[in-house]
């Protein structure tokens, strides 16, 4: 009976596996949370990067920068948007001490998350909660829009000696005057009704290391 047992639960766990998406089995990432340690430690390097996620996985070259501008950074799952993370260097020339670690893209969706379960996708209200307080957020619809100003509250500063940068996205902004406040080179309150009515949600996160 025993050995019926054995069979049955190891047939059961073979059809578990067999049925789990391509590269679930053996999956690099694994949880899917960057945190401020490991292969994103402060003193991480390209070739962490690779022992972790396998050099099939990981490349370099040019991303997108500010004003329509490249930077180079280690790609983690290029080709995956859901998957992929840029690390840019504060030392380009050994690729190493992360200088900024992204994960975003137009959809705003990804497997990643941050510390304290912070993730693409969450909204302006679940993040003034974990911050304590309103925050500012630049306006849209320009290269710096959207940004989270989160000096001063409980995100200023993460375990790990690392910091958090949020982008919020909004899906439109309607015609209007009272939404004018919202565009631009403004600063917005995140508890602001108006901004509230567009369901802001986070669109990157970046985690960074000061010099």
């Amino acid at each position: 009976m025993k050995h019926a047992l054995a069979a049955l639960v190891s047939l059961l766990s073979a059809a578990f596996l067999f049925a789990l998406p391509a590269g679930a089995q053996n999956d690099p990432a694994k949880d899917y949370v960057i945190a401020c340690s490991g292969p994103f430690g402060k003193n991480a390097t390209h070739a962490d990067i690779e022992k972790a996620f396998g050099k099939e996985n990981v490349t370099y070259g040019d991303v997108p920068g500010p004003e329509g501008s490249t930077e180079k950074a280690t790609i983690v799952f290029a080709e995956d948007p859901e998957r992929r993370i840029e690390i840019q260097w504060q030392d380009e020339e050994k690729r190493a001490r992360p200088l900024a670690i992204t994960v975003g893209n137009e959809d705003a969706k990804s497997r990643w998350s941050a510390p304290l379960g912070i993730k693409l996708g969450t909204s302006v209200q679940e993040i003034q909660k974990i911050t304590g307080k309103p925050f500012p957020i630049t306006g849209f619809e320009w290269d710096l829009g959207g940004y989270a100003h989160l000096q001063k509250t409980k995100l200023e500063k993460l375990p790990g000696g690392c910091t958090l940068s949020l982008r919020f996205t909004l899906d439109s902004i309607p015609e209007g005057k009272k939404y004018k406040k919202l565009v631009g080179d403004v600063k917005v309150r995140s508890d602001d009704k108006v901004l509230l009515e567009l369901k802001p949600r986070v669109q990157f996160f970046t985690i960074g290391y000061a010099d």
